[in-house]
């Protein structure tokens, strides 16, 4: 991303599959006009069996957890909305829910990056692409879905180990709310 020269910069893991012309769609949207305070946008993503994935939701936040460790029980369909993130084509406003997108596919506007820095080097894995999108909003900037544009996500192959995978969350998890809500 250093070294990259162009207008955009597009993170794709290699845990995906294009099943349309996904990038150019993003990129044509990006391009338009009215677009312009867009930061980042990405796209619908499906899961193995071609069902919503997890293609963003709202930011983490002290909130967001008293729900994910309490009330979601009393609120389960609130909860599923708001904070799992499987968003569909139902969703009204594109910008309205998305306080994040997830990083599987992130195409980001390079103008934007040059001005919040990159990824922070201290998020080895998890909540890299929240840290990332809370500074992209913190300066004004709007997140986006793009909605004919479909990415299949073959979620969790990065790791085979589900020890580690709990600890690198864990980890990220803390260090996310240590460096956005230190109180």
């Amino acid at each position: 991303i250093k070294q990259a020269k162009g207008k955009y910069i597009l993170c794709l893991n290699t845990d995906t599959i294009l099943l349309n012309n996904a990038i150019k769609m993003m990129f044509d949207f990006m391009e338009k006009e009215e677009n312009q305070n867009t930061g980042a946008c990405g796209c619908y993503l499906v899961d193995s069996e071609l069902q919503p994935g997890n293609c963003g939701g709202l930011l983490p936040s002290v909130s967001a957890l008293i729900w994910k460790f309490g009330f979601r029980k009393l609120c389960p369909k609130y909860y599923e909305k708001k904070y799992v993130g499987k968003i569909t084509k139902d969703t009204k406003d594109i910008y309205a829910d998305i306080g994040y997108i997830t990083g599987a596919d992130l195409f980001l506007r390079k103008s934007v990056l040059d001005e919040i820095g990159l990824y922070d080097e201290n998020l080895f894995m998890y909540f890299e692409d929240s840290d990332l999108c809370k500074r992209i909003k913190d300066k004004g900037y709007k997140l986006a879905l793009v909605e004919d544009a479909k990415i299949q996500h073959l979620e969790g192959k990065s790791t085979k180990n589900p020890l580690n995978k709990k600890i690198w969350f864990k980890t990220s998890e803390m260090y996310y709310f240590k460096k956005h809500f230190p109180s």
